[in-house]
């Protein structure tokens, strides 16, 4: 059974589940999976890129290349 199968499977097999308690349980399962699948992603900036982000805020932030917080607040309304 491929990967694609499998988790149709899952789906339907969840669809007509009714516990709360297992459902409960296979939701917290998923959530840490997915946190540690995504922490394992992040590593840390070194402090020559943190410094190096700063600069490039504080140059583009003198350069006006910003966008002022009521704007974006209506840009995110289309999304």
């Amino acid at each position: 059974m491929d990967l694609q199968t499998k988790k149709l499977t899952l789906i339907e097999r969840l669809i007509w589940l009714s516990d709360t308690t297992t459902i409960s349980k296979i939701d917290k399962l998923l959530n840490k999976t997915i946190k540690e699948k995504y922490e394992a992603k992040l590593k840390p900036m070194t402090d020559a890129q943190y410094k190096a982000r700063l600069d490039k805020a504080e140059y583009d932030f003198k350069k006006g290349n910003v966008t002022a917080q009521s704007d974006m607040e209506k840009e995110i309304q289309n999304w």
